[in-house]
């Protein structure tokens, strides 16, 4: 009775040994730490290759999608009902967004509707800096004939970090893009007027605070309908 009593008190003793160890090197975080790091790895070379993948891309398409993971996550085909050509990669900046705009070209369109400038913010990128790269984009695709949709950059919601100073720089980059879309007789969609009430993203649109449930999609996918519907596209 006292050997087995022993026993018992001594796997205990190791055991809570053994979770003061793991506790004290930070075991956990690291597994967690070193997790991510691999899925973040993994995730950045699936970005890689679908730029390639699109750079080596023969086929055409008249309406092509360049953006982020916003972009990315439709099935702009099914929601549309039109051959469109989705270049939204995850995770990427405008100035990433310029380096393959040629892929773009290749495609031939006539129309190109972009979203851009989350991860500029969240990256800190200067916005005079990101309203001049989009300009850049602008620019390549109106030189080749190709007639450029600005689409508002979505606030995030309350759940993210600094989220008033991230919306306030939202605001300021679609003003900018407004302004010049104005001026230079340039549709621009606001969606952020659909899926936010001026200050957030609403909690009904989004999933983490930034990404977009299906009613989100219903919404914007609505918002385009009568744009490409002035374009002839349905016929």
């Amino acid at each position: 009775m006292k050997t087995k009593f022993t026993k018992e008190f001594i796997i205990i003793l190791l055991t809570l040994l053994l979770g003061f160890v793991l506790i004290r090197e930070n075991y956990f975080e690291r597994v967690l730490t070193r997790f991510q790091s691999k899925k973040a790895d993994k995730k950045e070379s699936v970005r890689k290759d679908l730029d390639e993948l699109y750079c080596n891309n023969q086929f055409k398409s008249e309406i092509v999608f360049l953006g982020n993971s916003i972009t990315e996550a439709a099935d702009w085909n099914e929601l549309l009902g039109l051959n469109i050509a989705n270049h939204g990669v995850g995770g990427q900046t405008l100035s990433q967004m310029l380096g393959r705009v040629d892929n773009v070209i290749k495609e031939e369109p006539k129309y190109v509707f972009i979203m851009g400038g989350i991860n500029d913010i969240y990256q800190n990128v200067p916005i005079e800096e990101s309203y001049k790269t989009y300009l850049a984009v602008i620019k390549v695709l109106r030189d080749h004939n190709i007639t450029p949709i600005i689409q508002s950059t979505l606030y995030v919601s309350s759940s993210e970090k600094e989220f008033e100073r991230k919306n306030a720089l939202v605001k300021e980059l679609n003003t900018l893009m407004s302004e010049y879309c104005i001026g230079d007789t340039l549709i621009y969609v606001d969606i952020n007027s659909k899926l936010s009430d001026n200050v957030e993203l609403l909690e009904k649109y989004h999933t983490d605070g930034i990404h977009l449930t299906a009613f989100g999609y219903d919404v914007w996918s609505k918002e385009l309908i009568s744009i490409l519907t002035n374009f002839n596209c349905y016929q």
